[in-house]
């Protein structure tokens, strides 16, 4: 065989090899990009909202998702330590700022991560929308849930009561046995 005829054979086994190699290298970066995206996009939308499932999803999808972003890991542990702190209620607001510029640092770096670098880290802590029915609705929603709790109180109170009066009503005199009337 000649030169050309090797050539020609490592190429045709080669080629289409390669080809299915860079397709999916391409495909598994697409993957992984998609789901930073994703992640991303959860955490834009719930930002101030930190009790929506969507949002806590997304926290703790981070660590998964950008394990190979080591700024977004250190933003993502800082954050994290300052929501798990507890704080006297005096310091509560300089605990929530500090959380929340934790926070949109966390953010900050997952959008530079992921190469979104048109939004500063102030947009992210001030720019996001929530319409006020929405928070009207979360609040009524909230409220509902204490409610049910109080009620549950209530009812726990109500059956106390009850059980106090029956044991405090004086024993029944037994009731005579009743004569079946044969006349019938």
């Amino acid at each position: 065989m000649t030169t050309n005829e090797w050539l020609t054979l490592v190429a045709i086994i080669v080629g289409p090899v390669s080809a299915v190699c860079i397709t999916l290298w391409i495909e598994r970066r697409r993957q992984v990009r998609d789901r930073r995206l994703y992640v991303t996009r959860m955490l834009l939308m719930t930002r101030h909202l930190p009790a929506d499932p969507q949002y806590n999803a997304a926290i703790n999808l981070i660590p998964v998702e950008f394990n190979d972003q080591p700024k977004v890991i250190a933003a993502w542990r800082t954050y994290h330590e300052r929501a798990h702190q507890r704080v006297e209620a005096a310091q509560q607001a300089d605990h929530d700022k500090r959380l929340s510029a934790a926070q949109s640092g966390l953010i900050f770096e997952i959008l530079r991560s992921a190469g979104l670098t048109n939004i500063s880290e102030g947009d992210i802590q001030t720019q996001a929308y929530v319409s006020d029915g929405f928070i009207k609705r979360d609040n009524l929603y909230l409220g509902s849930l204490q409610a049910l709790v109080d009620i549950a109180a209530t009812m726990e109170k109500q059956r106390q009561l009850t059980q106090r009066i029956v044991e405090a009503l004086p024993p029944r005199p037994p009731t005579p046995p009743q004569v079946p009337d044969e006349r019938q």
